[in-house]
């Protein structure tokens, strides 16, 4: 596995990849975690057949925070583009996980083109009264004098998710920490979002992904008729999908975008930035 930082207007991106050949595939993570979360079952098992590379979203992980200003969505989506750019991608596939899944969207959106495939797993969508509930329950780390905050977050995320091993709650943890003040940034981009207006605006194949205990089964029924082509996956797994069953998370995207038909022209060499 390599690693590395791109250099775009929005400030350095940090990055994971692995994989020679195939076409190019880029993974976007949920909040407030990393491409970490990729690692190790995901990224190395899509890396047998695709070109992929795990960015940390800006502001998380590795990745510089963005510049001063609160951003949207579109924002966090024109540094996902930018960093296409500095990958040397005219186009790739996109998979996001929930924060991941907004940020691809509006790429796919705003850059119909740029988007070969793109897998959604856990779309976030809220009627308005709950989407003003989530703004107004946003709580930033608060830097306390005992350190007790690393205590709380851990808390938090093993209460959150009581089945996943401690490693996994432990490597949440440690980002969510490293977000520090600015953990919140993205879920309140997110939570001011509304993607089904940008829906109509995808062209690429899509595959909407769910554990069959995920969040937003409920929001289906509002989503798929505005997505043009897609499919729907339900796969046995809770709330966080990627840890419980990342070798059914990893067949599904495989299955669907070897399904696609071939890309047009050559494929871009390896990643190298």
């Amino acid at each position: 596995m390599r690693r590395g930082y791109l250099a775009t207007p929005f400030g350095r991106i940090h990055f994971r990849a692995a994989g020679d050949q195939g076409e190019p595939l880029l993974l976007l993570h949920q909040t407030p975690f990393s491409s970490l979360v990729y690692v190790p079952a995901i990224l190395p098992a899509l890396a047998q057949h695709f070109q992929v590379v795990a960015i940390d979203t800006s502001g998380y992980g590795e990745s510089d925070p963005p510049p001063p200003g609160r951003w949207q969505v579109a924002d966090y989506a024109r540094a996902v583009l930018a960093a296409l750019d500095a990958l040397g991608w005219p186009q790739a596939h996109l998979v996001g996980r929930l924060t991941g899944c907004s940020i691809a969207v509006e790429v796919a959106a705003l850059a119909p083109a740029r988007v070969r495939g793109l897998v959604l797993s856990a779309l976030p969508d809220y009627d308005e009264a709950t989407r003003r509930e989530r703004l107004a329950a946003l709580s930033p780390i608060r830097y306390l004098p005992d350190g007790s905050q690393a205590n709380a977050v851990w808390r938090f995320l093993r209460q959150a998710n009581p089945t996943l091993p401690l490693e996994t709650v432990h490597l949440m943890t440690v980002a969510m920490l490293r977000a520090g003040s600015g953990n919140e940034e993205a879920h309140r981009a997110v939570f001011s979002y509304d993607p089904k207006p940008r829906l109509p605006a995808i062209t690429a194949p899509t595959l909407l992904l769910l554990g069959e205990h995920d969040y937003f089964h409920d929001r289906l029924a509002l989503i798929r008729p505005l997505i043009r082509q897609h499919e729907l996956r339900i796969l046995p797994g809770g709330r966080q999908l990627i840890f419980e069953n990342p070798a059914g998370f990893v067949a599904a995207v495989h299955d669907f975008l070897t399904r696609l038909p071939p890309a047009e022209g050559p494929l871009p060499e390896r990643c190298s930035a």
